[in-house]
């Protein structure tokens, strides 16, 4: 619940950025919403599964790798 909370209020702050720079059409919004919304939803779950993996990394090398992709 929490990671889909954070999320939402990450694709309307970018939104609201978006709108507010911009002045984008509608057809500009749905595009901007799709992208801000995937992005969002690709960081909730990174959030959720990079905790798990990182301790079963045997490298500081791989760590890094993975926390930065």
């Amino acid at each position: 619940m929490r990671f889909a909370l954070t999320a939402a209020v990450l694709t309307a702050a970018g939104l609201g950025v978006f709108e507010v720079t911009m002045s984008p059409t509608a057809a500009e919004r749905v595009g901007a919403g799709i992208v801000f919304g995937l992005m969002a939803a690709a960081m909730a779950l990174a959030a959720a599964v990079l905790p798990h993996l990182v301790p079963r990394l045997r490298s500081l090398r791989m760590t890094v790798v993975a926390l930065s992709a």
